[in-house]
C-alpha cells in the first residue's frame, strides 16, 4: 500500500503533457533537424546572399531551438527523434539535388511554405496544448518563425520569385 502511495505521489507530480504536446515536441525536434541539414546544403550551394542570409539564421535558430527541445523532450520523457521525418528527408534529398538558380529557388520556396506550416502547427500548439512547459517554448518560438518567413519571402523575391 505504500508503494501505491508513492508512486500516485510521483505520478501527481508528472507535468501533464497530452498527446498534442508530444506530437509538436517530436515534429518540433525533427524540424530543427531539418532546418538545420537544410542550411548547411543552402550554405555549400548557393551563392545568392538573400539565400544564404535564410540558411546561416535557420542554421543558428534551429540549432538553439532544437538542443531547447531536446531538453523539455527528456524531462517530460518525451522520446525525441533522431532524424528528419521521412517526408523531410525526401525534400531534403530533392533540393540537394538541384544547383544554381534553380536550387535557390526550390530552397527558398520550401522554406516560405515550410515556416507558412510551422508558423500554423506552433499557434496550434499555444491555443489547445495542455503542457505548459510545451506551449512555453511554442510561444517563445513563434516570433522567430515569423523573423524566418520575413527572410524566406525575401529570398524568393531577390530571386524574381513572389509569394
Amino acid at each position: 500500500m505504500a508503494g501505491l502511495c508513492v508512486v500516485a505521489a510521483q505520478a501527481a507530480n508528472q507535468p501533464q503533457v497530452s498527446a498534442q504536446d508530444v506530437n509538436y515536441l517530436q515534429s518540433s525536434i525533427s524540424g530543427d533537424r531539418f532546418e538545420i541539414i537544410g542550411g548547411r546544403i543552402a550554405m555549400s550551394k548557393s551563392s545568392d546572399s538573400a539565400v544564404r542570409r535564410l540558411a546561416q539564421r535557420l542554421i543558428m535558430d534551429h540549432t538553439k531551438s532544437l538542443h531547447e527541445a531536446m531538453s523539455i523532450a527528456k524531462q517530460l520523457n518525451v522520446k525525441a527523434p533522431d532524424a528528419p521525418t521521412p517526408s523531410e528527408v525526401w525534400e531534403l534529398n530533392t533540393v540537394r539535388s538541384l544547383s544554381g538558380s534553380t536550387f535557390d529557388a526550390s530552397y527558398s520556396t520550401l522554406e516560405f511554405k515550410d515556416h507558412q506550416q510551422d508558423i500554423e502547427e506552433t499557434t496550434f500548439e499555444t491555443m489547445h496544448g495542455a503542457s505548459a512547459m510545451v506551449k512555453a517554448d511554442a510561444k517563445k518560438d513563434l516570433p522567430v518563425l515569423k523573423r524566418h518567413l520575413a527572410l524566406a519571402r525575401t529570398a524568393t523575391q531577390s530571386l524574381g520569385l513572389s509569394y
